[in-house]
């Protein structure tokens, strides 16, 4: 379910992919490519480096607040585009420059865990690592992609 979230490729090396699994993969278009000889496989990952990697946005947000709560500092935030997932790898900017790279640590609206939240969701949400966020900085969601 992840790779068909993030649109990864399944490499399956000198194993056999169960039915179930290799029929999932098909309904939810995940590539699964299998290796008998592990240097087809390392040929397969060099080809994968030589292609262009592309980042796509998939969501941002602003951080309106920032308070401690026991011993974490919690953003209060709210989606501005598109939306935001539990899963996702994530931006701090601040005047348009990467202040760094984190993921959720917690991501919560009231004292309800979330999956997603959507344009217009506010939440709060604790980071892993603890970067030092700011009023006003933004959140940027994203993929990373082959072309």
């Amino acid at each position: 379910m992840l790779a068909a979230q993030s649109s990864a490729r399944v490499l399956v090396f000198n194993v056999k992919c169960p039915t179930g699994v290799a029929k999932l993969a098909e309904v939810d278009k995940v590539v699964v490519r299998h290796f008998k000889i592990i240097y087809e496989l390392l040929d397969y990952l060099r080809e994968l480096n030589q292609n262009k990697i592309v980042e796509t946005v998939t969501g941002k947000a602003k951080i309106l607040a920032e308070f401690k709560y026991d011993s974490d500092h919690v953003a209060g935030c709210q989606v501005t585009e598109n939306k935001l997932q539990k899963i996702d790898t994530l931006k701090l900017l601040r005047d348009d420059k990467v202040i760094g790279q984190m993921k959720f640590k917690s991501f919560k609206t009231k004292k309800t865990d979330l999956v997603s939240a959507k344009a217009g969701t506010e939440f709060g949400a604790v980071f892993s690592p603890a970067l030092d966020f700011k009023v006003g900085d933004t959140i940027i969601a994203f993929t990373l992609g082959h072309v």
